[in-house]
């Protein structure tokens, strides 16, 4: 007579298929064609090529009103800050 599985053990395949994809979603970076990791001001120059973003205070304090900048664009394509502010993604 053939064992029965209990209706809550899911089988190995679906285990082995939730395991990578949640590998997947905790990788720490984005990794440029040659394999290198982008740093944060790297990968936030690429998001705002094609996101809005907005260069903030860097020394506002947190919850306070400020008033970001648009960022100048450089001749290469990518997103600039003046001194004293930081590049980050829009906040609407």
């Amino acid at each position: 007579m053939p064992r029965r599985r209990s209706p809550l053990v899911p089988p190995a395949s679906l285990l082995l298929l939730a395991g990578l994809a949640l590998a997947a979603c905790s990788s720490d970076g984005v990794v440029d064609t040659d394999g290198r990791r982008l740093t944060r001001l790297e990968h936030l120059q690429l998001y705002c090529q094609t996101q809005p973003c907005e260069c903030a205070d860097a020394e506002a304090v947190l919850f306070a009103e400020r008033d970001p900048i648009e960022p100048t664009w450089r001749v290469t394509g990518e997103p600039e800050c003046p001194a004293g502010f930081v590049l980050e993604p829009a906040s609407d």
